[in-house]
């Protein structure tokens, strides 16, 4: 949850932190709807299914109703708190629309509610207050903000971030202070409800503020990527990343896991447990690595559809990246890819003895890739908690671009990747072993858990 709250909300703040001079400049009308037709065939042309959640007429709608707001000059600003919903509704968990010409307002007034919130049954109590002296206390029910009830508002909210739409709404809840400041116009303080009859007026908090609350909610230092401990007769290993950008880097780490599984041979354990309840992501290929050396057995990956676009071609050319059926393919087709199959080599550092895989609200992207495979091709036992801001088919293969005028960034996926099971009634990674929050508080905690 940590990861996933930094990695989706930083691709628009930090931009902010320019502090870019011509954030007051106002854009005239042509170019506003220059910007929106932009946007509007970037999702329809180069995103990989933008009507999975959504028809095109109703997108098409979406659209229309922009457009007829843009008959006055805007700044970026103003323009990006109109169009910060057009991503919303693709169920791209990687999918945004960032601000990098933010007016002086937006990067400096205090114009942000300091609340985080959590929906606890049918009540949104606080969950972290980002100032002092506001008169409120943690788990305090919020029922009201501005005398609007806050369950409209998180609603609101929703459409302002990105993903499926369970994880919109709870997304809305923990960033509502950030994002209620793009669903109203400016103001520097607010009356907040609550428990259904206290009002308490606070001033707003700056978006540096908001910056810092986000920047905490990381995991703890995981530079090191991978990390492995031995307690009693089980093996810890602690995946916390799989963020790998070159060919050198992903070399140095195959070899610090051949190091590891190495020195699991010499410790002579019995049970291995894989830890990737914190993983946000990275390079698919990390999760590959370790697959080789926990199975000798076969087994599929995940399959794609992947949209042709002439846009996402000249990003390949720009990185000289070449793939010949997708570049012989017609503009606007989908190239299917069936579910590969892997066939380990040998690898006399296998580690042929019990193997459970930990998931959390933490893991994400290509960890969620690598806990999937690992589910559906029944390589190990999957244990911990159901990830509700991961999910099993997801978008990914990252393009990005920025509107001609305004130079908003927008990214989303090009690439559909559905497990090697094939799409499911529930898209969601439920674990064949629960775990509570006890026995996820530590790597001790789980080996007792887990190894009786």
């Amino acid at each position: 949850m940590k990861h996933l709250l930094l990695f989706l909300c930083a691709f628009t703040l930090t931009t902010l932190s320019a502090q870019k001079e011509d954030g007051d400049q106002k854009f005239a009308p042509a170019q506003l709807k220059e910007d929106l037709a932009y946007i509007k065939h970037l999702l329809f042309e180069v995103q990989a299914n933008p009507f999975s959640e959504i028809s095109k007429p109703a997108y098409e709608q979406l659209f229309s109703g922009i457009e007829t707001r843009l008959n006055d000059s805007l700044t970026a600003t103003e323009f990006f708190k109109l169009v910060r919903p057009c991503t919303a509704f693709l169920s791209d968990e990687h999918a945004r629309i960032g601000l990098s010409k933010p007016s002086k307002s937006y990067r400096s007034g205090y114009i942000f509610l300091p609340l985080s919130l959590k929906k606890v049954g049918k009540n949104y109590v606080l969950d972290t207050i980002l100032m002092d002296d506001t008169g409120l206390i943690k788990d305090d029910i919020i029922t009201h903000i501005n005398k609007i009830p806050v369950e409209q508002i998180v609603q609101q909210c929703a459409d302002y971030t990105s993903g499926f739409p369970e994880q919109r709404m709870e997304k809305a809840a923990k960033q509502l202070g950030y994002l209620y400041a793009m669903t109203t116009p400016a103001q520097e303080s607010f009356i907040v409800t609550r428990n259904g009859n206290e009002d308490i007026k606070m001033p707003g908090a700056q978006f540096k503020t908001w910056l810092s609350f986000l920047s905490d909610q990381g995991h703890d230092d995981c530079s090191d990527l991978i990390r492995y401990t031995k307690i009693g007769e089980t093996g810890y290993i602690d995946a916390c990343s799989f963020g790998v950008r070159s060919d050198s880097a992903m070399e140095a780490v195959r070899q610090k896991i051949d190091g590891i599984f190495n020195q699991i041979q010499n410790d002579k354990v019995k049970n291995l447990i894989i830890d990737v309840s914190q993983n946000s992501g990275g390079n698919s290929g990390v999760g590959d690595i370790i697959l080789d050396y926990i199975t000798s057995k076969p087994y599929f990956g995940y399959q794609c559809n992947w949209r042709r676009s002439k846009e996402y071609l000249k990003q390949m050319d720009s990185w000289g990246s070449k793939d010949e059926r997708y570049t012989q393919t017609k503009v606007g087709e989908i190239l299917h890819y069936a579910p590969s199959e892997h066939k380990p080599g040998d690898n006399n550092r296998r580690f042929y003895q019990k193997v459970y895989v930990v998931v959390g609200q933490g893991t994400f992207s290509s960890a969620i890739m690598f806990a999937t495979m690992v589910k559906d091709n029944h390589i190990a036992t999957l244990v911990g908690q159901t990830p509700t801001n991961g999910h099993p088919n997801h978008f990914g293969e990252l393009y990005s671009a920025n509107t001609p005028n305004t130079g908003l960034n927008i990214q989303f996926g090009v690439k559909e990747w559905i497990r090697p099971a094939g799409k499911q009634g529930q898209n969601l990674l439920v674990p064949d072993v629960l775990l509570n929050d006890q026995d996820m508080s530590s790597a001790e905690r789980m080996a007792k858990a887990l190894v009786k």
